[in-house]
């Protein structure tokens, strides 16, 4: 009897995160990491994510994109070059990346029974992406009441081509959209 009523209390002192579909905004500093023919490349933005269409990335690093401005919003990106001064519209693979990955791990792991269990048990977890790429969540982190990936990596054919690791992320910090050129975020 007394081992059922320790099974008992330990059910009842596990966590429970909130639905990342309830996510309304995100803003996070991102560190990436890009393996492409033996070369590394190394890029740190500022991202500010308000669902389901807004996406706005700050280049930080490197020193030559710094005060760079990448924005999506209703299926259209634009980028701001300061060096330039200039506006420039983004092709359509451009505006997919970021943004859909976002989404993808949030319906995949809310929709699907068995990932939402290895997710929510913070078991490594293998999504499959596009065009033989898949998303590998490689570690979480508690962010208020969510359980969101902090490293993850973009692989194909089992072999990494992106190391992505989010930090100071906040959720839900009723974020606001903003021109192109407006209130550039200082690290």
């Amino acid at each position: 009897m007394f081992r059922y009523a320790l099974i008992l209390l330990l059910f009842s002192f596990t966590v429970s995160f909130a639905n990342l579909l309830e996510i309304k905004d995100l803003k996070c500093d991102v560190k990436e990491t890009q393996y492409l023919n033996g070369d590394i490349k190394k890029r740190e933005y500022f991202i500010e994510y308000i669902a389901p269409d807004y996406l706005r990335k700050e280049m930080i690093f490197p020193k030559v994109n710094s005060g760079e401005i990448y924005q999506y919003e209703n299926g259209e990106g634009y980028s701001y070059l300061p060096i330039f001064d200039e506006v420039v519209k983004l092709n359509q693979n451009e505006l997919n990346s970021f943004l859909a990955i976002i989404r993808l791990i949030q319906t995949k792991v809310e929709n699907n029974k068995r990932l939402k269990s290895l997710y929510y048990n913070r078991k490594s977890v293998e999504i499959p992406y596009q065009d033989g790429y898949s998303i590998k969540i490689l570690k979480y982190g508690e962010v208020s009441k969510y359980l969101l990936p902090v490293e993850f990596d973009i692989v194909e054919k089992s072999k990494t081509v992106l190391k992505i690791k989010l930090s100071k992320i906040l959720v839900n910090s009723s974020l606001k959209r903003k021109g192109l050129k407006d209130g550039v975020h200082k690290n």
